[in-house]
């Protein structure tokens, strides 16, 4: 798989520390894929890493081209999986 990235892309992933390797396994293997709200062509993958989501944003250009948007670590999700293992507790 051959992974493009978009200028915002290229400099979040240095900003956030975000390996590509990362996101290369999170698009091949995600827990969880999603559409996004605006734009039909683009797409949500998410995988949990150590307590953590990665969620990355992208689309595919061509058979094995995936044009990377953005990848960042989603607090919310993190919150929401916290709080539904505590009412699992209950």
């Amino acid at each position: 798989m051959e992974i493009r990235l978009t200028i915002h892309a290229r400099e979040k992933l240095s900003q956030r520390n975000i390996p590509l390797e990362l996101v290369r396994l999170v698009v091949l293997e995600p827990e969880l894929t999603l559409k996004d709200r605006n734009d039909p062509e683009l797409i949500h993958y998410v995988r949990g890493f150590e307590g953590k989501f990665l969620r990355v944003l992208g689309r595919w250009e061509k058979e094995g081209t995936f044009l990377l948007v953005s990848a960042f670590f989603d607090r919310r999700l993190r919150k929401a999986r916290e709080e539904h293992d505590q009412d699992s507790v209950r």
